[in-house]
């Protein structure tokens, strides 16, 4: 499976697709997908526009538009941490079942 950016946000987190495409069941990624799923970062400007938006609300200085983007920055990285956290829980209970049966 490539991994590509997606186009649906401004500044995509890298390997996004592979974040949205499995995102219901984990179980279906092989291994390898697994493991680039938790080792996916979010992209360097996107990691700092958050930064930004967030001082500016902490600030009161927040334009609505703007606000929409930090709240859909915030879903979007919530959702991935989410989705790494059952990536990396899947490759640990994989580990145990191959040990298992050694």
């Amino acid at each position: 499976m490539a991994l590509q950016d997606s186009s649906e946000t401004t500044m995509p987190i890298q390997g996004e697709n592979l974040l949205n495409e499995y995102g219901k069941d984990i179980s279906l990624l092989s291994d390898e997908e697994l493991e680039i799923l938790v080792s996916i970062r979010v992209a360097p400007e996107q990691d700092e526009r958050l930064h930004c938006l967030l001082e500016m609300h902490r600030d009161g200085a927040l334009e609505p538009s703007e606000q929409a983007e930090l709240e859909r920055l915030m879903t979007l990285f919530e959702g991935n941490v989410l989705k790494q956290s059952q990536a990396g829980a899947e490759l640990a209970r994989r580990k145990r079942l191959r040990a298992a049966h050694v």
